[in-house]
């Protein structure tokens, strides 16, 4: 089977790449001047078609994040989709894993989030991913079959940006982590590798088509627990400052993840083994 990596060269994307090999064949894509060694493309639909010879499944990983003020900063996003989209079936691509996000849901009244709730995003950002969902059911009828990921809140990696970025970097120096805020919203955070994991199983095993899954840790934590849990990863525990009399200003927001079990995936971490994986790579590569 051959498998094609849009955005191979991100967060998600490299781990993905290196984890398929010796599994399957894969095409690793990426944007000029993002990898040395991996194929450069521009997304446009004819030098996709030429890419697409002999591919099995795309896994859409390309995206652009971030906390835009308008419908029309993501609007590449889908764009991009439909230029692939459309190079997958000028050559009979079977099959498409897109990856959505939890930023769909938002109504605090219906948690955990099941997929078979009506969406609101709760950006435009998630007003993206829900419109790149929506397209992958449109080209459906051209033949693709799609599979979607709702991913919940990634962490791991190479990333140690935002806020689970922060408390493992300062728990790695075993300095003082400070959790601002009241600390009772719960989140729903997945490790990077659980990620990778679940998007090689949708390419090459789920058997389930033509549906949306919630990417779902499984778990919901509140950021004073994810504190508590780095410092103990780390060997840093008690080393911690929790300023309970500040509005963290945060909603619960966490998915159900009964139906991707339903569908025969088993998760292989928990926040606590995530972490503690975490420790154990940085602590080898030091």
């Amino acid at each position: 089977m051959k498998i094609a990596i849009t955005g191979a060269a991100g967060f998600i994307g490299s781990a993905l790449y290196q984890y398929l090999q010796g599994k399957s064949e894969v095409l690793g894509l990426v944007r000029e001047n993002e990898s040395d060694i991996l194929p450069v493309t521009d997304y446009s639909v004819s030098h996709l078609t030429e890419m697409f010879q002999g591919v099995d499944c795309v896994i859409h990983l390309a995206s652009k994040r971030g906390a835009g003020q308008s419908f029309v900063e993501y609007a590449e996003n889908d764009v991009l989709l439909e230029n692939i989209l459309k190079a997958m079936a000028a050559v009979g691509v079977p099959k498409i894993v897109f990856m959505s996000s939890l930023a769909v849901y938002s109504e605090q009244n219906t948690l955990p989030w099941t997929e078979d709730q009506f969406p609101i995003p709760q950006t435009f950002y998630g007003l993206s991913k829900l419109t790149g969902e929506n397209m992958c059911r449109y080209y459906a009828r051209k033949g693709i079959n799609y599979l979607i990921f709702r991913c919940a809140i990634v962490f791991g990696g190479n990333d140690l940006t935002r806020m689970m970025g922060s408390f493992i970097r300062t728990a790695a120096n075993h300095e003082t982590l400070e959790v601002r805020g009241k600390s009772v919203a719960k989140r729903d955070f997945i490790y990077v590798k659980e990620v990778v994991h679940a998007l090689a199983w949708g390419a090459l095993e789920c058997q389930v088509e033509n549906t949306v899954l919630n990417l779902s840790s499984g778990e919901c934590h509140t950021n004073l627990e994810i504190a508590e849990t780095v410092n103990q990863a780390f060997e840093n525990a008690g080393n911690l400052v929790y300023h309970s009399d500040i509005d963290e200003c945060l909603d619960d927001s966490y998915m159900a993840s009964s139906a991707i079990k339903a569908a025969g995936y088993v998760h292989q971490y928990t926040l606590q083994s995530a972490m503690q994986d975490v420790a154990d790579v940085m602590h080898s590569n030091h």
